[in-house]
């Protein structure tokens, strides 16, 4: 019964050396995911994020880790179990995905062995947001973006012809009287719809504290995103049209893109939360 105390206190280093040696294997993986994909860009940060969070719980996080940990029961070990089992799955199936997810899991696993469920519970929201720096299968991206483009591209081509620009939609191709343009897996959406989620997601968690408004501010980057597409691919229509296909592509085109989505994307954000906070105070 002596050496419990001296065991307790060595935990944390025990979970965190399974902890680097379970990530050093998938981090080239993911570091390559990241740096060569432009799809993954955003998983850059969400790291950094998610340590600010903590930052911001250090008072609180310190006075938990001051106290003596709770003495653990064979249940508050499932979780981490869990992570492990998924991670070996992972490993035997080659699936890379399985692998980064499970370091999650095993992550918030050994808070709640060690510290217990009061401080995985105040951590659950930046162990949780490290999801989004977790790149998406590629067939699961692909799965999503070629619906997404072609509903994209079907609006897109309604908002042309409200400004009289004849258009005849074909697929993903929007044919023009004198060009064409063709909405690409770049232009599907899906880019900027998982980094706009990833935004609302902390967008919510600091500007709502109820969990039904943090989810109706989350959820409400779906259609945003969605709108900042359409658009994003109506102009470029229209400015192939107008201007020539050379102004429709390259570097400006990509200024366009990524000045639209903040844009609306941040717009649109702001003007959810002003909705949702003006209703709160009528019904009050």
């Amino acid at each position: 019964m002596d050496n419990a105390p001296k065991i307790s206190r060595y935990m944390p280093f025990i979970f965190l050396a399974v902890l680097v040696l379970l990530m050093l294997p998938v981090l080239p993986d993911w570091l390559k995911d990241v740096y060569k994909n432009e799809n993954n860009q955003h998983c850059m940060a969400i790291p950094f994020i998610s340590l600010y969070i903590v930052f911001l719980k250090k008072d609180l996080l310190t006075k938990y880790l001051q106290q003596d940990p709770p003495q653990p029961s064979a249940k508050d070990i499932l979780l981490f179990l869990a992570g492990i089992l998924l991670y070996f799955v992972g490993t035997a199936a080659s699936i890379i995905y399985f692998r980064q997810v499970s370091f999650i899991i095993i992550l918030a696993g050994a808070v709640w062995f060690v510290y217990g469920w009061g401080l995985l519970k105040e951590l659950i929201f930046p162990v949780s947001y490290l999801l989004f720096a977790v790149p998406i299968p590629e067939a699961a991206y692909q799965a999503f973006s070629s619906p997404m483009k072609i509903f994209a591209s079907r609006i897109a081509a309604h908002l042309i012809r409200l400004t009289g620009i004849p258009v005849y939609r074909e697929g993903v191709n929007l044919f023009f009287p004198q060009t064409s343009v063709e909405v690409v897996d770049a232009c599907s959406g899906m880019r900027s719809l998982i980094s706009l989620l990833a935004v609302a997601a902390a967008f919510a968690y600091f500007f709502q504290k109820k969990p039904l408004g943090r989810g109706v501010l989350f959820l409400s980057a779906i259609p945003i995103a969605v709108l900042s597409n359409v658009i994003r691919i109506a102009l470029t229509g229209i400015i192939a049209h107008t201007y020539g296909m050379e102004y429709a592509q390259g570097m400006l085109h990509t200024m366009l893109g990524t000045a639209i989505v903040i844009v609306i994307g941040v717009s649109g954000m702001f003007g959810v939360q002003f909705v949702m906070n003006l209703l709160s105070r009528t019904k009050a």
